[in-house]
């Protein structure tokens, strides 16, 4: 019996701290360098890091940059493939595309857009979004949704929405 009064208390005593998990994450949208994105709640406040601006969740196994608009110098998106795409955007590191696409349209803005999955200087395994977007006035923009793989964030969550938001 007592046994039996021990698991029950288990029991409860599970069931309350799974209850107690924090507050939900929803979406509110920002507006950043001229990019209106929707950001889960678990990030921070953008903060200019010079080239864009930056976001980080809570635990920093997610962030989001949104890069300054610069001149495009007449490139357009059927000019970049994965080689010249991974060097502009990438540099040297060894990086696995999923998902390679130079005729995207991220909401009716000519992009570029790659899924891909890297190990950071620090042998974190990424999965990296990241769209250069065309804009009319000749400007290129970079928009990137980065997270840990595997760490189950609010970004990888609600990736569709935050996609369809970027506008």
């Amino acid at each position: 019996m007592k046994k039996l009064v021990a698991l029950a208390l288990a029991v409860m005593m599970t069931l309350s701290l799974t209850a107690c998990g924090g507050d939900p994450v929803t979406l509110s949208t920002k507006s950043v360098n001229g990019v209106s994105i929707d950001v889960p709640s678990d990030f921070g406040e953008f903060t200019d890091q010079g080239s864009g601006m930056l976001a980080t969740n809570e635990d920093t196994s997610a962030t989001i940059i949104v890069g300054i608009p610069v001149d495009s110098g007449g490139f357009g998106p059927a000019d970049l493939d994965q080689d010249s795409y991974r060097q502009q955007i990438f540099g040297e590191t060894d990086v696995k595309f999923i998902t390679f696409d130079n005729a995207a349209d991220c909401n009716g803005i000519p992009a570029v857009f790659a899924n891909c999955e890297l190990t950071n200087s620090n042998g974190v395994d990424l999965t990296v979004n990241t769209w250069v977007l065309f804009h009319e006035d000749g400007t290129t923009q970079t928009v990137s949704l980065t997270y840990t793989t595997g760490a189950d964030t609010s970004l990888e969550e609600n990736i569709d929405a935050i996609v369809s938001s970027v506008k």
